[in-house]
This record gives structure tokens, sequence and C-alpha cells, in this order.
């Protein structure tokens, strides 16, 4: 099953911000586990202390790191990689669907669609790191 690494998505104070996502990585940190990962939006996460963390008082996003599961959404890309203690793979989002990956709200009943990172890997309690990097445009 897939498990949440990071969510992101807009903060209530700036629902007319453009924030889009242009980078992420990840890290597989057990040695010899095969890691399957997807980007998905419109997910809806949960578990964990629900706690969302603003990224700076003056940025329009806000992101969770311990949800731990997620339910529903559209993968936009997905991926593999490696854990090895000889180094890690690279993700690369393609610069032509960034504004695919646009951090959206719905008008009409006010929710705030997340995009979030999740992973599954071949070796139960396996370890992994991520991040996902956004630039706004406009707040």
């Amino acid at each position: 099953a897939y498990v949440p690494v990071v969510t992101i998505r807009l903060k209530s104070e700036f629902p007319d911000a453009i924030a889009i996502l242009t980078a992420l990585s990840l890290v597989g940190i057990t040695n010899n586990a095969n890691y399957s990962w997807e980007v998905i939006h419109g997910g809806v996460t949960a578990g964990g202390s629900g706690t969302w963390i603003s990224a700076a008082p003056n940025q329009s996003v806000e992101y969770k790191l311990d949800a731990t599961s997620i339910t529903g959404g559209r993968v936009l890309t997905t991926g593999y990689t490696q854990g090895s203690n000889q180094g890690s793979s690279t993700i690369s989002l393609s610069k032509d669907s960034l504004f695919k990956l646009q951090l959206e709200r719905d008008f009409l009943n006010g929710e705030y669609y997340e995009i979030t990172l999740a992973c599954a890997s071949s070796i139960a309690g396996a370890d992994v790191l991520g991040s996902l990097d956004w630039e706004e445009v406009s707040r």
C-alpha cells in the first residue's frame, strides 16, 4: 500500500495564490529495498496528528509529514527507485507539464486539494526520505 511521505496544499489565507510543484526528491534509505512512488493530486490524507505546518508566514503553502494513509485522487506521475548504500536515484519532473502540478482549490465548497508524494516498498518497514519543491508565482 502507498503511504504518504509529504503532502502540500494552499493555505486558507491565500486562496487565490498560484503555487506550482516544480521538483521532488525521494531517497530510499533501507538497503536493497525496492520503492514505487506516486505523485497524487486531490487525494485525502489521514492519520498522524493531522497538523498542517506553514512553510513560512508569507508563503501560500502548508505541508503535512505524518499522514499514514491516502484515499482517492488522481496519479499524476509515478516511478521506481532502489535503496542502496552506494548512492541514490534522482527524480525529475517534466517542465512541459508543470501547470498540471498546480495547487488548487474548489471555489464552490472551499476545499483545498492536496498533492501528495506517496511510496510503497518491497520490504516491510523500509524507510524513505522525500521532499516536494514548489514555486509561488503570486501571493
